[in-house]
């Protein structure tokens, strides 16, 4: 009778659905964060003008795209 050892460690474990909603509902709430911040860096970098925030939200969210394609390659 052979005895086989099992690694249950759980980086080898598979994902379970909910884990992996929660890891792409962390990426999508990291994605929100890092454009919010370019946009207020660019709304402060233009004198902080009112009614841009569409705007300023758009841009940020466009230079960040690319940058996420480049890094998924």
């Amino acid at each position: 009778m052979s005895t086989r050892h099992h690694n249950n460690s759980p980086e080898l474990q598979p994902r379970g659905r909910d884990e992996h909603f929660s890891a792409v509902h962390d990426g999508e709430q990291l994605r929100h964060a890092k454009i919010a911040e370019q946009a207020y860096n660019r709304w402060q970098q233009r004198g902080c003008p009112e009614g841009t925030a569409d705007e300023d939200w758009f841009e940020a969210e466009r230079q960040y795209e690319p940058r996420e394609l480049v890094s998924a390659a």
